[in-house]
């Protein structure tokens, strides 16, 4: 059996050196290829150096004029085409080479003389002025669409790494390795192995993404079948609906193939060019399923304003994004790829091209040299089941840490105490009803200081991608069951509340909610911005995730014909949603955290530690979570020291320690939405049964939509006078699955509810709470106050009915105020808290506190933790407030 032909790879040596000495420091390198089939072919370039008798160099640079890349061009063409050629790499100049050769054969493929070239390696690349004695194009609106890797040495003085990531914005989807020695070749067993990885890659790759592109001419001679003209005209009816002021056809009228354009508004966020930015795209006739948009950026800012570098990372952007939704419409994603651009303020800093210095433009010491840093920068790949498997194990430890936390109140694992100023996050995907569940919640985001005649609130759509930026708004959550003393109070005391009451007379508190966009399938690699949404529930304390328990949409968001199977074992059914989108949150932190991971292995267990406490982690918990995974590890593996060693950790290691601490960062409650529909009763059914899982333990059912029209009905009462009909009252429900929902969300942040007063006999409020009590932003709005009333609760304390207004209230009102502080918070936290809030003035003296009411008080000292069994607090200080 005859074995397969070799393979031969070009290398370009760098200016002032041979390909045979750049050949022998590469022979780590060289041998590794040798057994993968490959044969690394190092030619000398064609003119000697002036300052050396045997070193060698492709051009002299004068100016801007290379003079004899001709000569080294023909050269190579002539090696070429004499072996088996499939790709390049170059150091230095003989890198820069390799970059102006894939430009070039890009835009000349059948005459560019290297036939079958698909990749290029460039090692301390760098960007310069295009040759002016080539004509190499400038305006190929593409970007190089053959896999390149660019390697950079992060301590390269010669090629600094920002030089050659500028050289990387000419190609689409460049891949990076970056080293932390200077200008020379990386050669330990890592690097190489990663060489050989992207090889391999690459020519696996680059033929299917070639083909993807068409011809112009193509374009106007064919239509699109039937099947995808209909999914180009509900892309382009989505988009005007979602850009209605953005949205031009410059045509008019839409004709095959279809050209529109989306302008881009400035916003006060990031960078922006002095005049407009407006996308251009294309659509093809296999467009989206088997290629992408042929797309241009519009505008008429000159070179200083908005640079050729500055438009190449906007195309770069859009590529990428397209890439990301391979086969499906990517438009909205291109345009909020560029759009994030601007707002990020990435581009400001690229408004002019970067300059490469004239006396080192051809780097005239390009000698090679060894690392001598061995550290391995590769987490090894495990099975599909082994990571699934220690994700398992994660949640496991998860619940451990919790629990002990729950049993150690002293502990709080290292929190830092404070005013708890509680965030619910929403989540889950396009078209689950998170939007309506946040405006049945919300009142439509209207607070107290609301005027507007329109009900405003997060925007509402059956189709995906409804949200696009978070909404935020305050709601108003029943407290925990047991944190309020008047659960048990049976005098004839008025107790106060200063945000109102529900339906079953518990307290409500105020907690900001946040609605972010949809996530979708791949979300973590940046699929449907999900990069950005992910981002945005960093700050949460609680995940709520609506689930579609009717099971009649894909993963997308998308309705389902009447004719799909919405069984357990459907890719729609619920479980199947919270399954995946949990391993969204997994890969999100997953890929953060690998990205660095080099780091982390010269570091060790502090720089990891330091990784998790980037998503609003205290140190405590997260060293918490790294004890009990390293104590499971040593239990269960018989990895002793498991974390002093992490060279020795594959994927599945990495996985089960992000599993455990997302199960303790992001406590999880279900909301069953659209129980009203036919299918939803047997599989919220499979759902709770199937609790815990996923991370999740609670599981509420709930109609978001019914809940929500109860309230923008109350609310519409108010706004417009009785103009909305009662019947929509009663045929609707109130928010009562909706509130539960937060209920229990609240529940799992365990917040400590402290009741502090001027005078344990009457329980009186402290005066300087009052203005909050009446004029703070969290407040209920009218609308909302009528949504509590309608049912079946009460008003806040110092909501006056009559003027429809906010005044104080009567005297003889107890325990009016609660301050929500977090878990580990002390009376001194307490005491700093209600200063800052304008409750009193000086310094600490005294504090007491009781538990129920009536209970005799008892003093407490100021490094006492709060905890539940003390919940009603005076606390005195040394000099009086303005109003006392």
């Amino acid at each position: 059996m005859t074995s397969p032909p070799r393979k031969q790879i070009l290398l370009l040596h760098g200016n002032r050196q041979t390909g045979q000495l750049l050949l022998g420091r590469m022979d780590r390198f060289r041998r590794r290829l040798a057994k993968e089939g490959f044969d690394l072919i190092a030619p000398d370039a064609p003119f000697l150096h002036p300052e050396h008798e045997f070193l060698r160099m492709w051009w002299d640079r004068h100016n801007d004029a290379y003079e004899g890349i001709h000569q080294s061009i023909q050269l190579l063409q002539q090696i070429w085409q004499e072996q088996h050629f499939v790709g390049m790499i170059g150091f230095s100049q003989g890198a820069r080479f390799v970059e102006l050769l894939l430009r070039w054969h890009f835009q000349n493929p059948e005459s560019s003389g290297f036939a079958g070239l698909q990749f290029g390696i460039m090692i301390a690349g760098y960007d310069a002025p295009l040759p002016t004695n080539w004509c190499l194009s400038t305006n190929h609106q593409q970007l190089v669409q053959i896999p390149t890797l660019h390697v950079m040495g992060l301590h390269d003085e010669l090629v600094p790494p920002e030089k050659s990531r500028k050289a990387a914005t000419y190609f689409y989807n460049p891949q990076f390795l970056e080293h932390e020695g200077g200008h020379h070749v990386p050669v330990q067993s890592p690097r190489v192995t990663a060489y050989v990885k992207f090889i391999q890659y690459a020519l696996q790759q680059a033929t299917t993404r070639m083909e993807t592109n068409l011809k112009d001419d193509a374009l106007r001679t064919s239509l699109p079948d039937p099947e995808i003209a209909e999914m180009q005209r509900d892309e382009l009816e989505a988009l005007q609906a979602i850009f209605p002021e953005e949205f031009i056809i410059p045509n008019g009228n839409p004709q095959y193939p279809i050209t529109f354009q989306i302008a881009l508004p400035k916003t006060e966020e990031g960078w922006w060019p002095p005049h407009p930015i407006a996308l251009e795209f294309t659509f093809p006739p296999q467009y989206p399923t088997e290629c992408r948009p042929i797309m241009n950026l519009i505008h008429n800012n000159n070179v200083m304003e908005f640079s050729s570098i500055q438009k190449e990372r906007c195309m770069q952007a859009m590529h990428h994004a397209c890439q990301l939704e391979e086969g499906m419409p990517c438009v909205m994603s291109c345009v909020y790829a560029v759009k994030e651009l601007f707002e990020s303020n990435e581009l400001a800093a690229a408004t002019h091209p970067i300059a490469i210095d004239d006396t080192a433009n051809d780097h005239q010491h390009d000698e090679t040299h060894i690392e001598g840093n061995t550290a391995n920068v590769f987490l090894s790949a495990c099975s599909a089941e082994r990571k699934q498997a220690c994700i398992d194990e994660g949640l496991e430890i998860a619940e451990k840490v919790l629990q002990n936390a729950a049993n150690d109140i002293d502990s709080n694992m290292g929190k830092k105490g404070g005013q708890y100023r509680l965030t619910l996050g929403l989540v889950g995907k396009p078209s689950a009803g998170k939007s309506t569940f946040f405006n049945a919640a919300t009142g439509f985001a209207r607070q107290r200081g609301d005027k507007e005649s329109s009900l405003g609130g997060a925007t509402m759509a059956p189709h995906p991608f409804t949200t696009i930026d978070a909404n935020i708004g305050y709601c108003l959550v029943p407290a925990p069951v047991g944190s309020c003393p008047e659960e048990d109070y049976t005098g004839d005391q008025t107790i106060g509340c200063t945000h109102g009451r529900d339906s079953q007379g518990r307290r409500l508190i105020p907690v900001l909610l946040k609605d972010v966009a949809g996530l979708v399938p791949g979300a973590y690699k940046g699929r449907g911005r999900g990069n950005k949404f992910l981002n945005d529930l960093t700050d949460a304390h609680v995940l709520i995730h609506i689930l579609d328990a009717s099971g009649t949409s894909d993963e997308g968001g998308n309705a389902l014909g009447e004719d799909f199977d919405t069984g357990s074992n459907g890719a729609s059914h619920p479980l199947h949603d919270l399954e995946w989108i949990r391993k969204e949150l997994i890969e999100w932190v997953y890929s953060n955290v690998i990205q660095k991971w080099e780091s982390i292995l010269r570091k060790g267990k502090t720089k990891l530690s330091d990784m998790f406490s980037g998503y609003g982690q205290t140190e405590g918990v997260t060293a918490a979570v790294i004890g009990e995974v390293e104590s499971f590890m040593t239990v269960s593996t018989g990895q002793a020291y498991s974390f002093d060693d992490l060279s020795k950790w594959d994927s599945g290691d990495l996985h089960r320690l992000v599993s455990a601490f997302l199960g303790v960062r992001f406590p999880v409650v279900l909301a069953l939405n659209k129980m009203d529909l036919p299918s939803s009763k047997e599989n919220i059914r499979e759902v709770q049964e199937a609790l815990p899982i996923h991370g999740a333990h609670i599981g509420v059912p709930l109609s978001a939509n019914q809940e929500m029209i109860f309230v923008k009905s109350s609310i519409e009462r108010v706004l417009v006078r009785d103009s909305a009909p009662a019947t929509l009252l009663e045929a609707n429900s109130p928010p009562l699955g909706v509130w539960q929902c937060l209920h229990e969300a609240v529940f799992l942040a365990n917040p400590i509810l402290v009741f502090p007063v001027s005078d344990f006999s009457t329980l009186s409020p402290l005066p300087g709470l009052r203005k909050i009590a009446i004029e703070d932003s969290s407040l209920p709005s009218p609308g909302m106050i009528s949504c509590l009333i309608s049912s079946g609760g009460k008003a806040p304390t110092h909501w006056n009915a009559e003027d429809q207004l906010y005044r104080s209230a009567a005297s003889g009102i107890s325990l009016r105020d609660v301050i929500v502080m977090k878990p580990g918070s002390s009376v001194e936290d307490l005491f700093f808290v209600l200063k800052r809030l304008g409750a009193f003035g000086g310094e600490f003296v005294r504090a007491e506190g009781i538990y129920a009411i009536g209970d005799p008080p008892k003093q407490v000292p100021k490094g006492r933790m709060l905890a539940k069994d003390i919940r009603i607090i005076k606390i005195m200080t040394n000099k009086k407030a303005s109003w006392q």
